[in-house]
């Protein structure tokens, strides 16, 4: 055994593991079924503490991570071998050609992301839903920049996520929070001069976009989709602005009453139809296909669940249970109806 990897066997099992190896090699000289009896009693006695030193280990990892969440999926990843593989291929794919050189690299990157919403709009449909107004109410009203306030900033900077991981700039987030009550009033006075100027500040126009692999061969450049690393403060700008323009849309009734998407309060169910890319999606589509991809990633959430129940808190479980499963529950009561639509049935026999 190779303590290296099986970090939990200790010093004893390796000295009965040797015992149990000597036994094994004179009963196979001697045949002996004295010898043969208690190299099974040696054997089993090994199994026994082995299991309880792993599970001793791995419950003691677990719980030392307490409300770190990366270190918590850090030692779940490693509980079942997943190797992190941050690494870019020297080579890349892109249009069928072989493409080597980071600069290269980075610029095919670059052109494939600016024209994947090109791409898309050449696919819509040119006619326009019949369910979707075809010219929005007439409105005389203009629309008014409310000033922000010291108040506002303050609010926003305190509901950002709590995360150890810097921005753009390398601004780290727990200290911009740690920090607020001292920069909310001149940061609501740059923001208001800002909008009062039309003038966005250049340095918030920046971003730095990491490829993250999907799934697929690593050397295709299709299989990354792009995460982008934003400037803290445009967060902010960013909510201010959508508090102020989401209040004039819904006073003023722009929006029309068939669009739910990134609206609050709407859903997708409140319509009997929609419209995507030229598909019309209602209650008679066949959903077979896709309950049976839904349910096999419940049933491997599952299956997770059961393997490291045993060494986690209860608190650490429900974490898990929330990610793996509760997500896609919710997704297919939402979508499909409830729980006793019949495209439900193959989900409903997983989680029984």
């Amino acid at each position: 055994m190779k303590r290296q990897e099986k970090p939990w066997i200790t010093e004893n099992i390796l000295k009965k593991s040797q015992y149990k190896d000597f036994l094994y090699g004179k009963f196979m000289k001697t045949k002996c079924t004295e010898v043969e009896r208690e190299y099974q009693v040696a054997r089993q006695d090994i199994k026994k503490e082995t299991r309880k030193s792993q599970f001793l280990y791995m419950r003691n990892k677990f719980l030392s991570t307490g409300k770190n969440i990366k270190k918590f999926w850090e030692n779940i990843n490693a509980f079942f071998g997943r190797k992190k593989t941050s690494k870019y291929p020297n080579t890349m794919t892109y249009e069928t050609k072989n493409i080597s050189g980071n600069f290269n690299i980075a610029q095919a990157f670059n052109n494939h992301y600016s024209e994947v919403a090109p791409n898309l709009i050449k696919k819509l449909p040119k006619n326009s839903d019949s369910n979707v107004s075809k010219s929005t109410p007439e409105n005389n009203s203009s629309f008014l920049f409310q000033k922000t306030t010291r108040y506002e900033i303050l609010t926003l900077l305190n509901k950002l996520d709590n995360k150890k991981s810097k921005d753009l700039y390398d601004f780290p987030i727990d200290i911009i929070k740690a920090t607020a009550d001292l920069i909310a009033e001149p940061l609501s006075h740059i923001i208001n001069h800002s909008i009062k100027g039309g003038v966005f500040p250049e340095t918030l126009k920046h971003a730095k976009v990491l490829p993250l692999f999907k799934k697929g061969p690593r050397d295709d450049i299709k299989n990354y989709r792009p995460i982008s690393v934003l400037p803290l403060f445009d967060k902010v700008f960013e909510q201010v602005m959508h508090k102020r323009l989401s209040k004039f849309l819904d006073k003023n009734e722009y929006l029309d009453k068939n669009q739910h998407g990134f609206q609050k309060g709407e859903k997708l169910k409140n319509t009997s139809s929609c419209r995507y890319l030229g598909v019309i999606v209602d209650e008679k589509l066949n959903w077979k296909e896709h309950t049976k991809l839904v349910s096999t990633k419940i049933k491997q959430g599952v299956g997770m669940l059961h393997k490291v129940g045993r060494y986690i808190s209860k608190r650490n479980l429900m974490s898990l249970y929330y990610a793996l499963i509760q997500s896609h529950l919710t997704y297919c009561i939402t979508s499909w109806g409830s729980p006793e639509t019949p495209g439900l049935n193959q989900i409903n026999k997983i989680m029984a």
